[in-house]
């Protein structure tokens, strides 16, 4: 089906309008995907916890009962999530 220019308005085609009112939900599925992502990738750093990282911190705080460090690696996710939705 081909999309056609509407002289009333000013020339756009509907194409480009559809596209343009599509950007919210466009920019929106693509910040819920960025802040799972950043669930699944501290997820799987805790899971598959190795020698270094923030899922090796909050794992041997939670096995030494260091509530204080976890709090803390807790906030560090947190802040880190609020600058990717910000970014």
């Amino acid at each position: 089906m081909p999309y056609h220019s509407n002289p009333d308005l000013g020339g756009f085609t509907t194409h480009a309008i559809e596209l343009f009112t599509s950007q919210i939900l466009i920019f929106t599925g693509l910040r819920i995907a960025l802040g799972l992502t950043w669930l699944a990738i501290i997820t799987a750093k805790i899971v598959l916890s190795g020698i270094v990282g923030i899922g090796f911190f909050i794992w041997d705080a939670y096995y030494q009962n260091y509530v204080s460090k976890i709090l803390l690696a807790a906030l560090y996710i947190g802040v880190g999530g609020l600058l990717l939705d910000l970014a």
